[in-house]
């Protein structure tokens, strides 16, 4: 597998603290990849920086053998590179179908005019419509995104990010807050989208269960730093992830 992006040397202060320290990863095409650590760990913070919505201190980020390090958001997004955020960034008046609608129209450079003459944009609203029975809520598509449960907002969250066509994207805590049944569509649907090879996925995740049962590869992260990177078993049996978890969350 090719590798798709790479952080190197990646480091970015708030005051005299580094929030991300010196953080060398890379991420391979297809790979279904997890980033962990606990509260503090500099999670968060790295997503930000490989998204955009922060800049680095030190360090370059490279997506398709492009440097991006100094790119905005929608300049990452035009090249493939995506994200979903663990606070939900919905309009909830619109219906689903018009939230999903949104990035499809953005994407054709479109966004910018009115938007209700895009209604009657078939291709548009035929896409809009695949997505939105890819993510199982065609049947509430014209229901507004603040009458949807918690986990069909997370749901059409995740079709949002679909939307844009990302090459990559990264999945901030996708099932915080669901109930079993709702974590387990959301699982689903990653595996189901991860498995067409079309989008690679980094998920940034506490629920160590959701970790194990969907990432190819974990990194984990601790005060800043990389702690370990290697397969789920290998993450399982480090002595050194077990001592930051208190062998607890790892054990399986």
């Amino acid at each position: 597998m090719n590798t798709i992006l790479q952080a190197e040397g990646l480091t970015k202060y708030f005051g005299r603290m580094a929030a991300v320290d010196g953080v060398t990863l890379s991420v391979r095409e297809g790979q279904l990849t997890a980033i962990i650590g606990p509260n503090g760990a500099g999670k968060t913070t790295f997503i930000n920086l490989m998204s955009g919505f922060l800049t680095p201190d030190r360090g370059r980020i490279v997506f398709r053998d492009q440097d991006v390090t100094k790119l905005p958001p929608a300049a990452r997004v035009h090249l493939g590179l995506t994200r979903s955020f663990q606070i939900m960034t919905l309009f909830p008046d619109l219906t689903a179908e018009e939230n999903v609608l949104l990035p499809i129209l953005a994407r054709r450079g479109a966004v910018g005019r009115a938007f209700t003459p895009y209604k009657a944009d078939r291709e548009a609203r035929e896409e809009a419509g695949e997505v939105l029975q890819r993510i199982g809520l065609w049947s509430y598509r014209d229901t507004p995104a603040r009458l949807l449960s918690h986990g069909d907002q997370r749901l059409l969250e995740l079709g949002i990010a679909v939307a844009t066509r990302p090459v990559l994207c990264f999945l901030d805590e996708p099932t915080s807050g669901m109930n079993p049944q709702e974590r387990r569509a959301v699982l689903d649907l990653v595996q189901e989208l991860s498995a067409s090879r079309t989008t690679t996925f980094v998920i940034v995740e506490h629920d160590m269960d959701v970790v194990f049962s969907l990432a190819d590869y974990i990194y984990v992260l601790h005060r800043g730093q990389l702690l370990a990177g290697d397969t789920p078993e290998a993450i399982r049996q480090n002595p050194r992830v077990r001592e930051v978890y208190l062998g607890e969350e790892v054990s399986g």
